[in-house]
């Protein structure tokens, strides 16, 4: 029998199927995003201060907001693909993966499309959405056939060249969901002054909308391994085994 999550989906059957695996699975989701967003939070309060933080401690925040956000997406990878084949694993056994799931290569991988595609949306929207729409499937490739940096974007550029609209319609909505919800929140959470709990907030915010955002790039890049049967037997027997040793 045809597991649900590892057959050829349209990009609304990915998107209504990531909606979902997070509604299945939200506290444990919630929860591997939650750490990496609170870590990052206590760091910002460490490095800024209660002063006006200079150069060094702002280029300090970004490296570690882009290493938090290869953390986190390494870490609801590695959850989605464990719960969705099951038994749901714990959050130790998530983390206790994620950190020999190759964290350098997600990190650099999430830098470098992270970069490209801000300048793309800065450049009229439509590039960024293009390079969004290659991108989306390098992340969850990275981790699961442990590539290197390079290696995993010019596969997933590969594999997604025949299903830009497809991955235009996925990247749209992690976009959505995991960039400007959250944003959208905290400014009306702003407007009603919180104060000193808005950074809180916000880590919360983040933690709840990222998981489900991404879940939907996660489904896209079991969508394309289904795409050949040998891959798709080769995919279920690396999700059911632990993703790393």
């Amino acid at each position: 029998m045809t597991h649900p999550y590892l057959q050829p989906m349209s990009a609304g059957e990915i998107v209504r199927n990531a909606l979902s695996v997070y509604r299945d699975h939200f506290r444990l989701l919630v929860l591997v995003a939650l750490f990496p967003h609170l870590a990052l939070l206590l760091f910002e309060a460490l490095v800024l201060g209660a002063g006006e933080p200079g150069t060094g401690a702002m280029t300090a925040v970004m490296v570690a907001t882009v290493i938090v956000n290869g953390v986190a997406l390494t870490a609801i990878t590695i959850a989605i693909g464990r719960a969705v084949l099951g038994p749901e694993p714990s959050l130790l056994e998530v983390y206790g993966q994620t950190w020999h799931a190759g964290l350098l290569a997600v990190v650099v991988a999430y830098l470098i499309t992270a970069v490209l595609v801000s300048a793309g949306l800065v450049a009229f929207i439509l590039p960024g959405i293009v390079i969004g729409a290659l991108f989306a499937p390098s992340i969850p490739l990275i981790v699961v056939e442990h590539l290197g940096p390079v290696d995993g974007l010019s596969r997933s550029v590969a594999l997604m060249k025949a299903e830009w609209g497809k991955g235009a319609v996925v990247f749209s909505f992690f976009i959505l969901v995991a960039g400007i919800l959250p944003l959208l929140l905290l400014v009306v959470e702003t407007s009603v002054a919180m104060g000193p709990l808005t950074p809180l907030l916000g880590a919360i915010l983040g933690a709840v909308t990222l998981p489900m955002g991404f879940a939907a790039n996660v489904l896209l890049y079991f969508s394309l391994r289904s795409a050949d049967p040998a891959a798709a037997q080769r995919l279920e027997a690396e999700l059911k085994a632990p993703l790393a040793e």
